[in-house]
């Protein structure tokens, strides 16, 4: 979720929230399968936001997916790897957008690796990038969650 004006898309497809989550777990078995089903829905604000989605297949192919002013908008890789926090990628200069330091932590970690991280490295990553978010979160009221798919 990102603190910018929400999502609320209207060109008469099936309305869809958050749940889009759920559905392409369901139904999709790759990126582009992913990537065509949330094309066929609206996405509609459930936390009154913007959303963004970094979406994985086990072949490695990963997008970002990011609604921005009611459009769907894909961010393919410029690396070998991917990875979102809580600021736009379409539009990282955003006033509204924080989240840039977490997300250079988490790209200098993976540049370093070539992209691979173990099980155990991703998850001892995670705590690193929520102290910040703690020091973070006291100064802008804020809620981030932290992931890792072994995929």
């Amino acid at each position: 979720m990102i603190d910018t004006k929400p999502t609320n898309q209207n060109t008469k497809k099936v309305d869809i929230t958050t749940t889009a989550i759920r559905l392409m777990l369901d139904k999709a078995k790759n990126v582009d399968e992913a990537l065509e089903l949330l094309s066929s829905y609206d996405m509609h604000s459930s936390a009154n936001s913007c959303y963004h989605f970094q979406i994985c297949d086990a072949s490695g192919k990963s997008v970002v997916v990011e609604y921005v002013d009611n459009e769907m908008k894909v961010v393919y890789p410029d690396k070998n790897y991917q990875c979102a926090t809580n600021f736009l990628l379409t539009n990282p200069d955003a006033e509204f957008n924080f989240g840039q330091d977490r997300h250079q932590i988490i790209d200098e970690k993976l540049s370093f690796t070539n992209g691979k991280l173990s099980n155990h490295e991703a998850m001892q990553l995670l705590p690193i990038v929520r102290k910040m978010r703690i020091r973070i979160s006291r100064e802008k009221s804020q809620r981030h969650n932290g992931l890792v798919y072994m995929i």
